[in-house]
């Protein structure tokens, strides 16, 4: 058979002048012995380097990314904070212009009273503390119907009154360096955002690194029901809560209930403010590290940062590298839709999940909801209403609510899917915080005289908010220049600083003195209350270097190929010559099929020499080469007549 002739050849061939050591050995060695123990050897290695490349491969497989965790290796940068009271509306606000505050919900929105009214009563076999939870969240949905369509502005959290103190790396800071972001829960929050040559820390530490903040939370005026046994009486027993239920108004003027109450959704939050730390292209509740300070402590929040630096890898942890889309998202608004703010941020894995969500409830119910971020216009959100409609609600209009609250539930329910639907989203590169706080007591007691001079008496001197000329806002309630506004009042028009921080006096202390003479008096300072209404926060930077979590494939080509090389070399002394070697083995035998002569008949097959002999060949050859040397060193006669020949 020529074709297996043709074969063994060409691998005689190659064992003589292979770079495997084993196959070389075992062509070139005479003894049967040799060979053999060659032959077993070099089957021996094979199986053990193809073993070993196996197992190299198992283990790529199962470990395909390295993690490496360097320490300072990227500049840390600063966040931008975001402050939000866990009381959402003035406590000092609500007692003082009361009357102003019940007038307009009552002009405006009717207190609510055609809204869903059979909701409200008792159920025959409901609890007590069952029909009280569910009131509670009926009437916070009102308030949120309010925030939505309303201007909640005034009644919230003001920047002037909030700020005594500021300080950033020691350069004085103010309320114009705070942004207002308007939330459902929290009403007015303030965003801190540091200039970009101050964004990233110094090289150093010292006290006055970082942000420093003295809060004024007027969240803590509410008397103690219990020192009031009026408001403390019941007011309506089971028979009357089944055919008379409560109203809004009834709600919180009975057993000393506040609209913060409501505004909490039941839970039992603490007096103080909610710190949001993020970065300045994202949105603040998109985040989820923040801390909650109590009104009487002063925290130093510690921020760890760390640059993460993550791969690809599709079906497992997704992440893109491409640029981030753009999104603006409403952050303030008043009354009426041409006073909407907008401020640009990155759109990444949340806010494309955050917008399925919006999406969702849209395809089901027309609208959009105000529980996520929305860059759509007021109108156009599901709990918005139009003045006509704000004391007679419309059946449809009730139905979009309903709706709405129904397709959040599901959405809500559905996080983790419509999350893991938009991983691709993901950036690959970004930064994360992590947060840990020290909490004490403050303000010392021997504080209080320098506190109430540099503080409070500057504060309420130089008041102007609600008072007219000079004020910093447009108000929509609290707007005293409407005569009917000012009407209402029986006694005189503060300004929003005046009237907040004069309520840490005792009003019994030297009554026939005027506010500025008592604050001086320091027997006037209601210590308690100050302790309930201020506090200190102060944010650092734990480093001026951030870590680096960076991710890398455990092989990349040129270690794989040492890697396989290095295998190969080892067991079966293979190289890239080796591998060269094989493709021109390959070339050799095709090569050699491709030249094989054509078949002859039958009888002159055995008339043609074995061409194809190797072996033949060379031992032709070998005997011309004997037959010439033969003659060549013969006598010279025969040397002269070859030559005459």
């Amino acid at each position: 058979m020529p074709t297996v002739r043709s074969v063994v050849r060409n691998f005689h061939e190659y064992g003589h002048r292979t770079s495997m050591h084993g196959l070389g050995h075992m062509y070139q060695s005479g003894d049967l012995c040799r060979k053999a123990f060659w032959f077993v050897l070099t089957i021996a290695g094979t199986c053990a380097c193809f073993f070993h490349v196996i197992m190299t491969v198992q283990n790529y497989l199962e470990t395909p990314v390295t993690s490496i965790l360097i320490d300072d290796a990227a500049m840390a940068e600063f966040p931008d904070v975001t402050l939000c009271n866990l009381k959402p509306m003035s406590e000092s606000l609500g007692e003082y212009y009361k009357d102003v505050v019940h007038q307009h919900f009552e002009d405006n929105w009717g207190f609510f009273e055609q809204w869903w009214p059979n909701e409200r009563k008792r159920q025959v076999n409901e609890s007590r503390v069952d029909y009280q939870r569910r009131l509670r969240k009926i009437f916070e949905r009102y308030l949120q119907i309010f925030w939505v369509s309303d201007d909640s502005r005034d009644l919230g959290m003001m920047d002037k009154v909030m700020l005594l103190h500021c300080s950033f790396n020691g350069i004085p800071c103010g309320h114009k360096n705070f942004s207002l972001v308007q939330n459902y829960r929290y009403w007015n929050c303030y965003t801190f955002s540091p200039s970009p040559q101050f964004r990233f820390a110094s090289s150093g530490h010292t006290e006055d690194t970082g942000l420093n903040l003295i809060l004024y939370t007027d969240s803590n005026f509410h008397e103690s029901i219990y020192d009031q046994f009026a408001a403390y009486s019941r007011q309506k027993f089971d028979e009357e809560e089944m055919t008379h239920p409560y109203s809004l108004k009834e709600y919180i003027t009975t057993g000393g209930r506040t609209f913060n109450r409501i505004l909490s959704g039941g839970r039992y939050d603490i007096e103080g403010i909610r710190i949001w730390l993020h970065m300045r292209v994202d949105h603040p509740m998109m985040s989820s590290i923040y801390n909650d300070v109590q009104n009487g402590k002063s925290a130093l929040v510690h921020v760890d940062q760390m640059q993460y630096v993550t791969l690809n890898q599709p079906g497992e942890r997704q992440c893109t590298n491409d640029p981030q889309e753009i999104i603006e998202y409403t952050t303030s608004f008043g009354h009426n839709p041409s006073t909407e703010r907008k401020r640009r941020y990155t759109k990444t894995d949340r806010e494309f999940a955050v917008e399925a969500k919006q999406q969702f409830v849209f395809d089901n119910c027309g609208c959009y909801s105000h529980h996520f971020p929305f860059h759509v216009n007021l109108t156009q959100l599901c709990y918005f209403v139009p003045l006509a409609l704000r004391r007679h609600p419309s059946k449809k209009l009730l139905d979009r609510v309903a709706c709405h609250d129904e397709h959040l539930r599901i959405a809500e329910e559905n996080s983790y899917n419509f999350i893991q639907d938009y991983l691709k989203y993901k950036p690959c590169e970004y930064r994360k915080f992590t947060t840990f706080k020290t909490i004490s007591t403050w303000p010392r007691s021997d504080e209080h005289i320098d506190f109430v001079n540099e503080f409070l008496i500057p504060k309420m001197q130089s008041g102007k908010e609600f008072i007219g000329k000079g004020d910093a806002h447009v108000h929509h309630i609290f707007n005293f220049t409407n005569e009917n506004s000012a009407a209402l009042l029986n006694k005189p028009i503060l300004s929003h600083e005046e009237l907040a921080l004069s309520r840490l006096l005792n009003q019994d202390c030297h009554p026939n003195k005027s506010a500025e003479d008592s604050i001086r008096d320091m027997w006037c300072l209601d210590k308690e209350k100050m302790a309930y209404n201020v506090l200190q926060v102060i944010i650092r930077l734990t480093s001026p270097a951030a870590a680096k979590y960076e991710e890398k494939f455990s092989y990349e080509w040129p270690e794989a190929l040492s890697e396989i090389g290095g295998i190969f070399g080892l067991w079966v002394g293979m190289s890239l010559l080796t591998f060269f070697e094989f493709i021109e083995l390959f070339y050799v035998m095709v090569v050699s099929r491709d030249s094989r002569p054509q078949q002859q008949p039958s009888g002159d097959r055995e008339s043609l020499p074995n061409s194809s002999s190797m072996q033949h060949q060379m031992e032709l050859l070998l005997s011309r080469l004997m037959e010439e040397e033969t003659i060549r060193r013969a006598p010279g006669p025969v040397q002269m007549t070859a030559g005459r020949r």
